[in-house]
């Protein structure tokens, strides 16, 4: 998953690859991205959501205990066990 926000800052917000890359790392500081592996992928199929992609984050936020999903379709994941905020609203939690 980091490599596609990485791909994102690079081809949606068009930037350089070194400040995507130095983007990502400070970003790193201050989340953990949860890994996918099979038993993730397993635990999505039991899911109920239209979209696997969405079932595969959420069975990753499951797994790592996570407080969010940090995501910009919040309306995907009204059904989450774990409650999913925009970019924006996470940042005021920071504060």
């Amino acid at each position: 998953m980091a490599y596609t926000f990485y791909f994102l800052l690079i081809t949606a917000y068009d930037s350089d690859r070194k400040t995507a890359k130095q983007f990502l790392e400070d970003l790193l500081k201050f989340i953990h991205i949860a890994p996918v592996d099979t038993e993730k992928a397993k635990l999505a199929f039991r899911i109920h959501t239209k979209d696997f992609e969405d079932a595969l984050q959420m069975s990753s936020a499951i797994s790592c205990k996570a407080e969010f999903i940090i995501t910009r379709n919040v309306k995907h994941y009204k059904k989450s066990p774990i409650k999913a905020v925009t970019p924006e609203e996470f940042l005021k939690l920071l504060n």
